[in-house]
């Protein structure tokens, strides 16, 4: 029986700290609400109103510790979803505008005016809301998820990281990283493991030994960021039975593609050009140890993006990503692409291949 991949496309949810920070910001929208409608109540209150008004006027700053606090993000306090970040400034106009209305209608009524009540209260919230923020950080177990937009940015970082480390060891060695070398082989994602601030599991790992002997298991159940989807974790499907972790990130190898298993190749040996050759791509559907020496083979492999696989969370294509519909992809330039799933079988092989001469359609690979 196949299986699409992935078996469902990763929701656009909100995350908790999303959740709390729209929550607040409901909260003080209504409060400012209830307060203009007691300043123009037959006996306003200047107590209640002041209170309502301060609630309000603090709010900016109690959602932008709520975001800070549960999603780890202080310099864009309002989140990635814009209609969040247009509750900031609903709330905080609302406050101000609604501050002054109710100042005017009391000073008319012939009642004390409030601003230094909605001072003196404001002070008060902000204080009670940073001492339940800091109880609730400190007793939160685990800082919620970043949201989808965040995890999709974060896997392509991890390719930015990738192609730093690649053209790195071109830089040191005059050649990029055969997918494996040695005997017994040794992944590209091993040899670069130096030039992405692992020097320690590189000094760790035995050469002489196969990647899943006893004396390499120890790094191979190490986990490391770079080679890893955000993603995955949403699927429950991070490590084999043995647990050692998965990596999302495969080199192309096969006839005439950016590797072969013992051979390296060169700047010089691209003769599409950099730009028109990819080099690694997201196949999460082949769940690869990231220790393996395995990667994605254009000789064996369906040219496609999400390829249907025969086990839940399997693709037997040669790219595939947990955040669809499609998979980012990096050139031998540097360059991250997001490829659509929807791309022709015919140009993504075109893309794989090194010195095949092939007009690449760039407006339909660019397409999504």
């Amino acid at each position: 029986m196949e299986h699409a991949f992935p078996s469902r496309f990763e929701p656009e949810f909100l995350s908790t700290g999303e959740t709390i920070t729209l929550w607040l910001a409901a909260f003080f929208a209504a409060g400012a609400l209830v307060g203009l409608c007691l300043t123009y109540s037959a006996k306003p209150s200047p107590k209640l109103v002041s209170f309502w008004f301060a609630a309000a006027a603090v709010s900016p700053f109690g959602l932008w510790l709520a975001h800070g606090i549960f999603e780890n993000n202080w310099r864009h306090a309002a989140g990635a979803s814009p209609w969040l970040n247009a509750s900031f400034w609903a709330v905080l106009t609302t406050s101000i505008i609604g501050a002054f209305l109710a100042d005017i209608r009391l000073a008319k009524a012939g009642r004390q005016p409030c601003l230094y009540r909605i001072l003196r209260y404001s002070l008060c919230i902000a204080a009670t809301i940073c001492l339940l923020m800091c109880l609730s950080w400190c007793f939160t177990p685990a800082i919620s998820e970043a949201p989808l937009p965040a995890r999709r940015s974060r896997c392509k970082n991890n390719l930015k990281q990738i192609a730093v480390a690649l053209h790195n060891y071109h830089d040191a060695y005059s050649t990029f990283p055969a997918a494996q070398i040695s005997t017994p082989p040794i992944s590209w994602r091993v040899q670069t493991l130096p030039y992405i601030d692992q020097e320690r599991l590189w000094n760790d790992y035995v050469p002489e030994k196969p990647w899943d002997s006893e004396a390499n298991e120890r790094i191979a159940k190490t986990q490391v960021s770079a080679f890893k989807c955000p993603s995955r974790k949403h699927y429950d499907n991070d490590k084999d039975n043995r647990e050692r972790f998965y990596t999302d990130y495969t080199m192309l190898t096969g006839n005439e593609a950016f590797s072969g298993h013992n051979t390296s190749t060169r700047m010089r040996d691209i003769t599409d050009g950099l730009s028109n050759t990819l080099a690694v791509v997201e196949s999460a559907g082949l769940n690869i140890v990231w220790t393996e020496p395995r990667d994605a083979n254009t000789t064996r492999q369906p040219f496609a993006i999400n390829y249907s696989g025969n086990e839940q969370y399997d693709s037997e294509g040669i790219a595939s990503s947990w955040h669809g519909p499609g998979a980012h992809a990096l050139f031998a330039d540097g360059e991250i692409r997001f490829l659509s799933e929807k791309l022709d079988p015919n140009v993504l092989k075109a893309l794989t291949t090194k010195n095949g001469e092939e007009e690449i359609p760039w407006p339909e690979v660019e397409k999504r």
